[in-house]
């Protein structure tokens, strides 16, 4: 259902069951399969906290996703929201 071009994917559960780690695996594959069909849409990532946002960036910025041939590489980020109470780590990919 993750890989779907219509409708979304929910994850969640408590902390330390590898949500984020899931979640890594479903865009590098997500992104392979935009990538092989030509198709130039993006991907939106939203959490139910800043914390939870910025984790994922984080992680996506530091370890990167996974194409087709195993090779890391590193997407592009646009981190929305308020720039206060984002990681400061993260701010050079901030809208503001």
């Amino acid at each position: 259902m993750a890989l779907r071009e219509k409708g979304f994917v929910l994850l969640q559960g408590p902390p330390g069951t590898g949500k984020t780690s899931t979640l890594m695996g479903l865009l590098s594959a997500q992104y392979e399969y935009l990538k092989k069909t030509g198709d130039s849409r993006k991907i939106m990532i939203c959490a139910p906290s800043n914390a939870a946002v910025n984790h994922i960036v984080k992680r996506i910025q530091c370890e990167g996703l996974f194409n087709g041939n195993g090779e890391i590489f590193h997407p592009r980020i646009l981190r929305v929201g308020i720039v206060e109470t984002m990681d400061t780590d993260i701010r050079a990919v901030s809208l503001d």
